[in-house]
């Protein structure tokens, strides 16, 4: 009897435990079907039943901080860009609703594809001058690098304008763009210094000498003098 009664309670105990258990909260979405892999920047859909309002989409990486997707929430599925700050690698992809949260599966984040389409780089760039890089694709917040130096850009109707710093010596740059922790080389361009004639003296001509005192000149020598 004493045996009986020991298993009867070893049983009960088990139970509870898993009655316990059960009452937690019940993952909202159902039949959840997230993509075995995607580019940084590309638009992704996880399918399932249950997505609504108030539920949050995260991105949570296996080292490093979780990244909110801001994903729109439908019927059928939630949809998202993946963040330029994230990097390559798995990630799971996190259902949030209040306190709770469920693990709706994983996927692997490809390197970004060059955003800028119908690029055209300035032949050269004038030291310490404003540059145009045309091209559809830039968006805020991008920073275009020239050699080893980060240059803030400002968009525009047809691409970014950047400053070339007056400190950069001539010669050929690789010229990059960097949007959060993706970067992309958008070809090479050559900086040069910008440098003006103030003056050109012609000497010793004949012709000179044989006119100079009509002209008031003074012999064998003409000045001209540039201005801008």
């Amino acid at each position: 009897k004493l045996i009986s009664m020991m298993l009867m309670l070893c049983a009960f105990i088990t139970f509870s435990a898993c009655s316990s258990d059960d009452n937690g909260p019940t993952n909202p979405v159902s039949n959840a079907v997230v993509p075995t892999s995607a580019k940084i920047g590309a638009e992704v859909t996880v399918q399932g039943s249950g997505f609504a309002a108030g539920q949050t989409l995260y991105l949570q990486p296996e080292q490093g901080t979780e990244v909110n997707t801001n994903a729109k929430m439908s019927s059928n599925g939630a949809t998202f860009t993946i963040p330029y700050t994230m990097t390559e690698g798995k990630v799971n992809v996190v259902l949030k609703t209040g306190n709770d949260s469920w693990t709706l599966g994983s996927m692997t984040l490809l390197a970004a594809d060059n955003p800028i389409s119908t690029l055209s780089l300035p032949g050269e760039m004038g030291i310490g001058e404003e540059v145009t890089l045309t091209g559809i694709g830039f968006a805020q917040g991008d920073k275009i690098v020239v050699g080893d130096k980060t240059l803030e850009a400002t968009v525009t109707s047809d691409g970014v304008k950047v400053t070339i710093p007056a400190d950069l010596a001539e010669g050929e740059y690789a010229v990059s763009l960097v949007r959060g922790s993706a970067s992309w080389e958008l070809g090479k361009v050559y900086a040069f210094l910008q440098r003006q004639v103030e003056s050109i003296t012609i000497t010793d001509n004949s012709m000179l000498n044989l006119y100079a005192s009509m002209l008031g000149l003074q012999e064998g020598i003409l000045t001209l003098n540039m201005s801008y």
